[in-house]
């Protein structure tokens, strides 16, 4: 992924994020936000379809922990459920109506 993200006309890292919230997927998108982190890339962020709050409550504090800079990472596909939780960081947020 490091090569695709150096080449030239790559603006963006995404959509990551879970999908089963499952530990291999935390340890695959840590490493993808530091990589965007890294080349002070915007990242987009996919809430899951399943286990929405759960899996945005896991993102957001992911985020905190690897302390990426939010004023460059969208959270998109919120809902209602999760659109407040979102909202308390300094990141983007997308909705899904």
């Amino acid at each position: 992924m490091e090569d695709y993200l150096d080449r030239e006309g790559v603006v963006a890292l995404g959509e990551i994020g879970f999908d089963q919230i499952t530990e291999a997927e935390e340890e695959i998108f840590r490493q993808q936000l530091r990589l965007g982190n890294e080349r002070a890339m915007p990242i987009i962020i996919h809430t899951p379809h399943q286990n929405k709050r759960v899996g945005t409550e896991r993102i957001l504090r992911i985020i905190q922990e690897e302390e990426v800079e939010q004023k460059r990472i969208v959270v998109d596909h919120n809902t209602e459920e999760t659109l407040g939780l979102v909202l308390q960081l300094s990141v983007w947020a997308g909705l899904t109506i």
